[in-house]
């Protein structure tokens, strides 16, 4: 049937139909940039306040006469005595965040000091996390408009965990892990799909060389890049088929490992006065091994909390969860693959804080569980979310209603969050020199730094 056989009414309900979607999607779009600029703005006028390691570090990060951003930046960025007091550690993108940070602040202090330190490093998380968000979401529903994949993004921002270290200054790079894990994700997402050949290899070894830097950042990061290889092993043994995430991660692992026990060892000792402390890092790889009952029931406790306090939308999102296996099982198409997949994603998180508590035992019972909702547990509350999203992904509905529900859901944590703002401001702002023995907001000790 062509145009002209098509009744008026019917085109105009057509019309109306197309044009009331287009609307939604726009609307909603605005709807998750106003709640991002409000977010940025808070955080920007908002006092912060600033965390006493900064004081011990800042001035050893500072430039000295002479000196160049870019062309003294390695002899920063692999000096372990600054931030590790000589011990191995060696997170070369954390050291240089850290070290542009402190320069870029200071210079921006000066021009504007009524905003207080404010860290560059924190502005880009904020932009990077929404980013990040959407380009995953984009990733697994391509046909979607971008209204809920922007709600989703701002909705991140609006987590306590994620507020509450926006209120603090310490360390960049920490704040940038949720942004850089869901990166990391989408990067196997989108690669996964396609079959690894010869003619791929340059751009699987370029792709490798990002993740692995990205690694370089945090240890949490590191461990992304780990568990992405070993789903992309569950790929490989479900479909026999080499993917190119596979060969991607695969490659960022190995060199991660050599950059861990060779060349990274040997270029830090190179920078470090002195070189490296002979006695291992108080936090090490090999703490992996210290997990037990007790640290993952800690890390669930801690998870749980955080999901809590959400309020509705946890239930729903755990709804969504649930019907999405439902369906996955159902079908029972891929069902191996999907099932390990689902079950990979919502374990990954609780494993991440299982390790962080063992090796970390503060994290879960320093001073009345404040830690609980701080830096540390950024990734881990973000990638629960990422997984009930995969989820719902991997069940290929063919309705929209679970798509509406977490539409709904990120509304609702984004106003929710905009009308916590100010509660969790002023307690983080109380607790900050009585808990952890630093500065009041709006105190900036520049002072003691230069």
């Amino acid at each position: 049937m062509n145009q002209e056989q098509i009744p008026a009414s019917g085109l105009k309900r057509l019309h109306a139909k197309m044009l009331n979607h287009n609307i939604l999607d726009i609307s909603l779009s605005i709807c998750g940039l106003v709640f991002i600029t409000y977010f940025f703005l808070a955080w920007l006028f908002l006092p912060s306040w600033v965390h006493f390691e900064v004081v011990r570090t800042a001035p050893a990060y500072l430039l000295k006469p002479g000196e160049s951003l870019f062309f003294n930046s390695l002899d920063y960025g692999f000096n372990l005595k600054i931030t590790e007091l000589g011990y191995y550690r060696p997170r070369f993108l954390c050291f240089l965040i850290e070290f542009l940070d402190t320069n870029l602040s200071f210079y921006f202090y000066q021009k504007f000091p009524q905003l207080g330190l404010k860290l560059p490093s924190y502005a880009a998380s904020i932009m990077a996390t929404v980013a990040s968000f959407v380009w995953f979401y984009k990733t697994l529903f391509p046909k979607t408009g971008y209204g809920v994949a922007l709600l989703g993004g701002a909705s991140l921002l609006f987590y306590d965990v994620y507020q509450n270290t926006s209120f603090m200054v310490l360390r960049g790079g920490k704040f940038l892990t949720s942004a850089a894990g869901i990166f990391l994700v989408t990067i196997y997402l989108r690669y996964h799909r396609r079959d690894f050949s010869l003619s791929s290899l340059g751009t699987c070894l370029i792709i490798s060389c990002v993740c692995f830097l990205l690694a370089t950042m945090d240890e949490q990061i590191t461990a992304v890049v780990f568990f992405t290889c070993f789903v992309a092993l569950i790929v490989l043994f479900t479909e026999k088929k080499i993917s190119q995430s596979f060969v991607i991660f695969v490659l960022a692992a190995l060199n991660y490992c050599l950059y861990y026990f060779y060349w990274g060892r040997w270029l830090f000792s190179k920078f470090t006065p002195d070189g490296i402390q002979v006695n291992n890092h108080p936090h090490n790889f090999s703490d992996v091994f210290k997990v037990n009952f007790e640290n993952i029931k800690g890390a669930a406790e801690m998870l749980l909390s955080n999901f809590i306090a959400l309020g509705i939308p946890s239930l729903a999102f755990i709804l969504v969860f649930f019907c999405s296996v439902a369906n996955i099982y159902r079908k029972n198409n891929n069902i191996t693959k999907n099932m390990l997949s689902c079950a990979a994603f919502l374990l990954f998180p609780i494993a991440l804080t299982s390790v962080m508590v063992a090796s970390h035992p503060a994290i879960y019972s320093y001073k009345s569980h404040q830690l609980w909702s701080l830096f540390y547990l950024l990734l881990p509350i973000h990638t629960l979310i990422i997984s009930v999203i995969y989820s719902l992904y991997l069940a290929n509905f063919k309705t929209n209603l679970f798509k509406a529900i977490l539409a709904v859901c990120f509304i609702y944590i984004c106003t929710n969050g905009v009308v916590k703002m100010d509660g969790l401001h002023h307690i983080a702002c109380t607790n900050a020199s009585k808990i952890f023995h630093s500065f009041n907001c709006g105190v900036n000790p520049f002072s003691l730094m230069k």
